[in-house]
């Protein structure tokens, strides 16, 4: 007797949510603060080591899995299945930072006198540092309840109406995001470089300059990270010195201005494949579109049959929402790939932009430092409202769709009281 084998059960699907840079910033807040007592010479060395390599971790891991317990019962999640968070621009440079921000720090801290014990310690500390990022970025999920984006009681001929025009909605958005960000990167992309051409074909530039301040600024981040107040008031002398300052101011002002045209023309090199995806969900959104009409017509007419409806008429339904659903499903997949495409895009815009208003900034101080600080204000104003505008209508909106949601329960339980109340009519 032979019996078929068995297939194994299939594994759980990993859960996506949204990103929250929460864990990296209290990382941070933690580190800087042990740094900044021993910088005042409150702990000892031994102790700064101690609380970076032990203390730390402890109490943010103890955050983590507490924090899992939580979402994992707020969205209904089973133990088994694996939840971690999108991957964005945002929250792969939060990692990054993090991760490069912690081991500067590490670096700094390190007394070892002999070179190749230094070396194997800072190897041996960066690799355990690099694994319990990745534990943070796992972790890094939000805890809000995500509302469905579908109504799941709808019938299928409603729902597929309301799932076309969502996808048209998304395809129109995206393809006039990317149309506005191609135009701003070749316009200001094609400024900076000719300003960079301008900067470097004068009499003025000197490439020993560029080098003395690309040393200079890393000096200065550095100082920044490991909270190194007398190294940083050094670097900002050498900045205001008067002899080095146009030198200084020119070569700051080159440089911006190649990176700001980089970050220009990497927006543009996106675009590229942005087409080629976006051709093909818009040819599976527009054969989902035309057999959503063709079936539309067939239950037109089958409205007239009532019960008696033809088995062509089935038949051809059956078929019509085979093809619908296929090609939702190929349009839906690749709306899904061209997300990460304008995600980074938009990363890569904004990355040109901020600089772009740093060279204004920058230039600025040819005039007067008063107009710089000005610059600066109005730039941060400007990146600063958007944000702030939109946590301030997503927080109406969450408030309203709590009261909708009250609401609905209100009503639900009125209906089902009524209900009850109700005799049973008699046979």
């Amino acid at each position: 007797m032979t019996t078929e084998p068995q297939t194994a059960p299939a594994a759980p699907k990993p859960r996506e949510l949204a990103f929250t840079p929460v864990i990296f910033l209290g990382d941070l807040l933690l580190r800087w603060t042990a740094l900044g007592f021993w910088r005042l010479h409150l702990i000892s060395t031994t102790w700064l080591w101690v609380i970076q390599l032990t203390g730390i971790p402890i109490i943010l891991i103890i955050v983590c899995i507490t924090r899992d317990t939580k979402i994992r019962r707020l969205h209904a999640i089973p133990a088994g299945v694996t939840v971690f968070p999108r991957d964005t621009p945002s929250s792969l440079t939060w990692m990054l930072v993090t991760g490069l921000i912690g081991l500067a720090q590490i670096y700094s801290a390190t007394r070892v006198n002999t070179p190749w014990l230094r070396y194997l310690t800072i190897a041996i500390v960066t690799i355990l540092y690099a694994m319990y990022v990745l534990i943070l970025y796992v972790a890094s999920v939000k805890s809000d309840r995500e509302e469905p984006s579908e109504n799941s009681l709808e019938i299928w001929h409603d729902a597929n109406d309301r799932l076309i025009i969502r996808l048209e909605t998304e395809r129109a958005s995206m393809a006039q995001r990317v149309d506005t960000y191609t135009l701003e990167s070749a316009l200001f992309g094609a400024l900076a470089f000719s300003s960079f051409v301008t900067i470097v074909s004068s009499d003025k530039a000197k490439l020993k300059g560029v080098v003395e301040l690309f040393r200079d600024l890393g000096d200065a981040i550095r100082s920044l990270i490991t909270l190194s107040p007398a190294d940083l008031l050094h670097v900002a002398a050498k900045f205001a010195d008067e002899n080095t300052f146009e030198a200084t101011l020119l070569a700051a002002i080159a440089a911006l201005t190649l990176m700001c045209s980089t970050f220009f023309l990497s927006v543009i090199i996106c675009r590229v494949r942005f087409n080629d995806l976006i051709a093909r969900a818009d040819y599976c959104i527009r054969i989902a579109s035309q057999f959503n009409a063709k079936e539309e017509e067939i239950l037109n007419l089958t409205l007239g049959y009532g019960d008696a409806t033809p088995a062509k008429f089935t038949e051809r339904l059956n078929a019509l929402k085979e093809n619908i659903g296929e090609a939702m499903t190929f349009a839906s997949e690749s709306m899904t790939a061209l997300t990460p495409i304008v995600r980074y895009m938009s990363f890569f815009r904004n990355l040109g932009v901020l600089t772009f208003l740093t060279i204004l900034v920058t230039s600025a101080f040819w005039i007067s430092p008063i107009l710089a600080l000005m610059f600066g204000g109005l730039s941060v104003i400007a990146f600063a409202y958007p944000t702030v505008d939109r946590w301030m209508r997503d927080r109406t909106v969450r408030h309203i769709l709590q009261f909708l949601k009250g609401s609905r329960r209100l009503i639900q339980r009125v209906h089902g009281q009524s209900s009850a109340a109700e005799p049973e009519n008699p046979v």
